[in-house]
């Protein structure tokens, strides 16, 4: 089984080209971002730079998941004022973004899905049209476990998948620890049924106060690092006994305020690029010491 690597493009300076540049020299296999259209609505990327965005993709060969944001009005102010339509919905900006997104041919897809202050009638309204877009492109698209978006806790995520046991995820194991604000080795249940549904692992290491550690090659921060690659270690097995050819990880650390900062600077305590690095090394580990022990 081949282990891909993806870097975010979060927390990354420069060009379009220079950041794709950089993913490319830094041995990764492809990057995950979301489509360029959306990067310069928020301005992640200047807007001259979208056409050029799949050009560069094939001229580097470098794979792509699509990460899909869905919105409706209400998130304009979470992220910086941007301008949203007001007839815009969390299912129609789904819809819209994926169908842009297969044009792309990807491998699968990663979705920032709904809000955490649906109810569950409308989670649930959701995902089933979320389901039926997926399977009308047919592209497998995971539903990342993040704060803020619906899969944001596991109780949720125990109601969603007791009703809909095809709805595939992305594991972001960090923001439920954050959000449940202990090592919930109680939910032992729970979390394997988000590994066993997951299609791509957000490898970052989180705590019971927030979603990323300081610097989790710091020894302080080996027991969470354990911890966590417990359940990437559980999707990879999952991916290994079922005969998958590829599995997918993305070191996804992020910079400030994700990233611990010295007071009164304000100037990041670890280097992201170096630490991304670091964990994608840990998860070649991990599955390397997984294939030995099946193959034995």
């Amino acid at each position: 089984m081949q282990l891909m690597n993806f870097e975010a493009m979060w927390g990354l300076t420069g060009t379009l080209a220079e950041r794709l540049q950089g993913i490319k020299d830094r041995g990764y296999d492809g990057v995950e971002a979301g489509l360029p259209e959306f990067m310069a609505r928020l301005g992640d990327i200047e807007t001259r730079e979208v056409a050029d965005f799949r050009h560069i993709l094939d001229d580097l060969e470098l794979a792509y998941i699509p990460m899909i944001f869905t919105y409706e009005p209400e998130f304009a102010d979470r992220w910086g004022g941007m301008e949203i339509e007001s007839s815009a919905t969390h299912a129609v900006t789904f819809q819209q973004q994926v169908e842009a997104a297969a044009a792309y041919a990807p491998m699968q897809m990663t979705a920032h899905s709904g809000s955490d202050a649906m109810t569950l009638s409308e989670a649930l309204a959701f995902f089933e049209a979320a389901l039926a877009v997926e399977s009308d492109v047919g592209i497998p698209i995971g539903h990342e476990t993040h704060r803020m978006r619906i899969l944001y806790s596991p109780f949720v995520w125990r109601e969603i998948h007791q009703e809909l046991p095809d709805l595939r995820t992305v594991a972001d194991i960090s923001h439920w620890v954050n959000v449940c604000e202990r090592i919930p080795d109680d939910l032992e249940d729970l979390f394997l049924s988000c590994t066993a549904a997951a299609i791509h692992i957000h490898g970052r290491v989180g705590h019971p106060e927030g979603p990323q550690v300081s610097d989790p090659r710091a020894p302080e921060h080996l027991h969470l690092v354990e911890w966590h690659e417990r359940w990437w270690r559980s999707v990879l097995t999952d991916a290994l006994e079922s005969g998958s050819e590829i599995v997918t990880f993305d070191p996804e650390y992020g910079p400030p305020p994700y990233m611990s900062t010295l007071p009164y600077t304000g100037a990041p305590v670890a280097a992201l690029e170096e630490v991304r690095l670091w964990a994608r090394e840990r998860i070649g580990i991990v599955l390397s010491e997984l294939q030995q022990a099946l193959s034995s």
